[in-house]
């Protein structure tokens, strides 16, 4: 009996340990302070579904499903670079606000200005982020104010292999990591307009559709408070 009772203790011990780990894994973590952080999650498994809870589904144009990097059947979406991009008419996050956009892709054939993701304003691109290719090898990640502001950063992953990308956006800087990896900060600047659409695999907006990114997206999760570099080594080292 107190065999048992010491392996039930480390069993609930090695739970409670983990619980937060999986609440911002999977859907509606709440925060220390309460705030519900993931806020739309795309594990794309069959369908471009949020499963965050939140409702946030996207419009699939063209893209086709395929494996995964874990080699999963039709469990990631691979888009052309030609015509082919999801998106939703809402506002997921207020740029203002601290927020974390996490993305696994595999680029093939990336040239400057493919657009992996990109939350923006529909009417006009007053105000917006994104992860952008820079050219052939090296992506950057940009927030645009509504005063004008650009801020940015830059780095080279190696795109034609799988990747994780992370922006960490809170009230003083602008981060981005590859994989576990902090690759570069800007300091934050200016105030950024409302935005209302979410973009994936390409920019659609009212100039038209454009900007497509030639690859594998799969993994999107959009949390609207910045994760820690815990965190988001979590996440890396997570295997759905």
């Amino acid at each position: 009996m107190k065999k048992l009772t010491i392996i039930l203790l480390l069993s609930t011990a090695f739970l409670v340990s983990h619980k937060p780990i999986e609440g911002y894994l999977y859907a509606n973590f709440v925060s220390e302070d309460g705030g519900v952080t993931l806020v739309a999650y795309y594990p794309f498994n069959g369908n471009a579904n949020d499963e965050s809870g939140n409702g946030y589904h996207l419009t699939n144009v063209g893209a086709t499903l395929t494996d995964d990097r874990n080699s999963n059947p039709n469990s990631a979406y691979n888009f052309s670079g030609s015509g082919q991009y999801m998106y939703i008419a809402q506002q997921i996050l207020n740029l203002n606000n601290d927020f974390t956009i996490v993305v696994w892709a595999m680029g093939s054939g990336v040239a400057a200005n493919d657009r992996l993701i990109m939350l923006h304003k529909f009417s006009d691109l007053s105000a917006y982020t994104t992860l952008i290719a820079g050219g052939s090898t090296s992506l950057r990640g940009y927030l645009r104010g509504g005063d004008g502001t650009f801020i940015s950063s830059y780095f080279s992953p190696g795109i034609n292999n799988w990747h994780m990308y992370t922006i960490v956006k809170t009230s003083s800087s602008f981060d981005i990591y590859v994989d576990d990896q902090y690759e570069n900060t800007t300091n934050i600047t200016g105030t950024f307009n409302d935005n209302d659409y979410l973009s994936i695999g390409g920019l659609y907006y009212s100039g038209g559709s454009l900007q497509f990114w030639p690859g594998i997206i799969d993994d999107i999760r959009i949390y609207d408070e910045a994760l820690t570099s815990d965190n988001i080594t979590d996440l890396y080292n997570y295997t759905p």
